[in-house]
């Protein structure tokens, strides 16, 4: 799988990502909580960002010290599908290059490009 390059110009916004996180992990004393689902809807709206992503943020914070996983563990590969698909909305490029099939799951392979990624 080709990996996105890293545009450099969100280096200084990553940076304080990092550091409020940092804060807020220090201030909670690993006891983090998560905003009600009203305050984080009223956040979305006000900066315009998906629920899903912001949710998943919080998600990940309320156990910062355990690595993110997949909800299920894929066991026994069964079959590799090419799918090979590209759509072009904009100025992104997607991709679907493969499927994996598990016994217990399905893992998509998407590719994601932006005219800033090619550049």
């Amino acid at each position: 799988m080709m990996r996105v390059l890293y545009d450099h110009r969100l280096k200084p916004i990553d940076e304080q990502l990092v550091k409020l996180i940092a804060e807020r992990i220090r201030k909670s004393r690993g006891t983090n909580g998560y905003p009600s689902k009203e305050q984080v809807d009223r956040w979305c709206q006000e900066y315009q960002v998906d629920v899903h992503v912001i949710a998943s943020v919080f998600a990940a914070m309320s156990n910062p010290w355990r690595a993110p996983r997949l909800a299920v563990s894929p066991q026994n590969l069964l079959h590799i599908i090419p799918i090979m698909h590209k759509i072009r909305r904009e100025d992104i490029t997607y991709q679907i290059t493969h499927i994996e099939q598990y016994i217990d799951c399905s893992l998509v392979y998407l590719d994601i490009y932006t005219r800033a990624n090619v550049e």
